[in-house]
């Protein structure tokens, strides 16, 4: 398990993020995505409400949720970089090139989506950690 001190909306994004994938394929690469599994608005905006309630905020859940979205960038981009650097050191039977492939296709998948919608725009200091 990978954990760190991070944005909320970072690990909130990277727990939807990694909805899309199945690591106990057998074979090579051994995981499977299936973008299909990515959760759905309502399911998101009902996590993101379950978040906040019990951290008793009264923050606008569709805020979190635009700051979950960018930060689903910073997941892809993440785990493509693991993947490239594990391409080359680790010993560990797994598809690390092509995971690096896929999270760097889904990553400018969704930089595309989010070009003229201003998203991108905000600083840092805009979000929670």
């Amino acid at each position: 398990e990978y954990c760190s001190y991070n944005y909320r909306s970072f690990d909130i994004a990277n727990h939807f993020v990694e909805w899309m994938y199945d690591y106990t394929e057998p074979n090579h690469p051994f995981y499977r995505e299936d973008c299909s599994n990515y959760p759905t608005e309502e399911q998101r905006q009902l996590f993101i409400r379950a978040y906040l309630d019990e951290r008793g905020s009264r923050e606008n859940p569709n805020e979190v949720m635009k700051e979950v979205e960018v930060f689903a960038l910073a997941s892809h981009f993440f785990w493509a970089m693991w993947g490239l650097v594990n391409a080359e050191t680790s010993k560990i039977p797994f598809g690390y090139w092509e995971y690096a492939c896929s999270r760097l296709t889904c990553y400018q998948q969704l930089k595309h989506k989010f070009g003229g919608s201003g998203q991108l725009k905000r600083k840092m200091n805009d979000y929670t950690i």
